[in-house]
């Protein structure tokens, strides 16, 4: 078997056997695809993963140099464990609180937490 790569790598999601996501093509080839199969006859096996937003928090460490996946549900994985990893720095912290006083001082309701994360992730 061959080193794991997360860069050129093949996961079955949710136990589907028809298809697997390939994450140097960032989406989905079919079991009979032909780079698959010579994927697998280099002694490699599919990793088997619950569910396409569990692949996408496996792929975002990996940003930039993994393509970006194509599928809906593994880039809302991929940009929520993005922002989940932003959110951990004191330095994000620090601004939410500064933001949320500067829209007091205008006036305006200031930010939930759960505002600021949906944004930061719309920016992954």
């Amino acid at each position: 078997m061959g080193l794991y790569n997360p860069l050129d790598w093949y996961w079955r999601v949710n136990g589907d056997q028809t298809k697997v996501y390939g994450s140097l093509r960032g989406d989905y080839a079919a079991t009979a695809d032909a780079t698959y199969q010579a994927w697998l006859a280099a002694g490699n096996l599919p990793t088997t993963i619950e569910s396409e937003a569990s692949l996408g928090a496996v792929l975002a460490p990996f940003y930039p140099t993994v393509t970006r996946p194509v599928p809906v549900a593994i880039i809302d994985g991929y940009q929520q464990s993005q922002s989940d990893d932003v959110f951990q720095h004191k330095v994000v912290k620090l601004l939410f609180v500064l933001v949320n006083r500067i829209q007091v001082l205008e006036g305006k309701a200031p930010f939930t937490v759960a505002q600021a994360r949906a944004y930061v992730k719309g920016l992954m």
